[in-house]
């Protein structure tokens, strides 16, 4: 009788342990995948924001009147343009990639030109008021920002 008793103590025992085994298993994946989840998250968060105050310190940083205005690249796809003296800074979507090219007023930009800012689907800007821009951006994996910039300018120049 006494060694059945002890036999059982060693059953129970080693289920005991292989159910902690599979629990602890259990939780540590859980929580990876949750740690997982939360960087991608913050990554993209972190990108769609930092698009939305680039273009939100460029424009306050430019600060002079008349001295921003839409145009279309040769693709046609959308461009803002700051003025600032004898030079432009264009920003445009080409690649895949947020661009920034600091050019000689008069030259024609194309797509190739520009260094990579950070990467996004896609960048829409409307003109909602006569100085107010709307600026949409989309991360690459699809989260939407739209931030609404007050223009120092009395009209907001709309080339085509």
């Amino acid at each position: 009788m006494e060694h059945r008793k002890h036999k059982i103590d060693l059953i129970f025992i080693v289920t005991l342990a292989g159910i902690f085994f599979i629990c602890s298993i259990t939780f540590i994946v859980l929580g990876a995948n949750f740690y997982a989840n939360t960087v991608s998250s913050n990554q993209d968060s972190f990108q769609i924001r930092t698009a939305s105050l680039y273009f939100t310190q460029k424009i306050r940083q430019n600060g002079k009147p008349d001295s921003v205005q839409l145009t279309s690249m040769k693709d046609g796809s959308q461009a803002l343009v700051l003025k600032n003296g004898d030079y432009e800074t264009w920003m445009f979507l080409a690649d895949g990639q947020l661009k920034e090219a600091s050019v000689k007023q008069g030259t024609t930009v194309t797509e190739s030109f520009g260094q990579p800012v950070l990467s996004l689907r896609s960048l829409k800007f409307e003109p909602r008021k006569s100085n107010l821009l709307r600026v949409t951006a989309a991360s690459p994996e699809g989260t939407v920002s739209q931030v609404d910039l007050l223009l120092r300018t009395s009209q907001l120049e709309v080339r085509p």
